[in-house]
């Protein structure tokens, strides 16, 4: 599974930054990804700019190029970042997967409005796109290896 990164990595003339004080300025410590999370072998790790990473054209042109059409949501902030993502997603045709203990808002109003707000708005099937860690660590531990030739 291809896991990729989209980090806040922040430059002083972001629009970003005329709302919020600056925070994980590209090349920082705070726009690191943390240990417990670090990239493996052909993981992708993209800086974003704003609340969306669609608005970095090479977002989209890395998904292209790998195929990727589903799309697992984790991360912060399920009602700010992970909103537009998706937004942007859904317009664009992907199929989406909110993994809702994975995602987080600075509180739990914010993150349940967050999720209400995806299954109003983008989940064509709210059973299926929005799932657990466990639920889904068992629907792909029930699927076989693919065969090595």
């Amino acid at each position: 599974m291809t896991v990729v990164y989209a980090t806040d990595a922040h430059t002083p003339g972001d629009s970003e930054l005329r709302k919020w004080p600056p925070h994980a300025m590209a090349g920082s410590w705070n726009a690191e990804i943390v240990p417990g999370l670090a990239p493996e072998p052909g993981d992708v790790v993209l800086g974003k700019q704003t609340y969306s990473p669609f608005l970095n054209p090479e977002f989209e042109r890395t998904l292209e190029k790998r195929g990727l059409t589903r799309l697992y949501v984790t991360g912060l902030h399920t009602d700010c970042c992970a909103r537009h993502a998706s937004g942007d997603a859904f317009q664009r045709g992907y199929d989406l997967v909110w993994v809702t203990d994975a995602l987080q808002a600075f509180t739990d109003e914010a993150h349940q409005a967050g999720l209400e707000y995806f299954k109003t708005w983008y989940a064509t099937e709210p059973a299926r796109q929005l799932r657990t860690v466990d639920e889904l660590v068992r629907e792909w531990t029930a699927v076989p290896e693919p065969a090595v030739a």
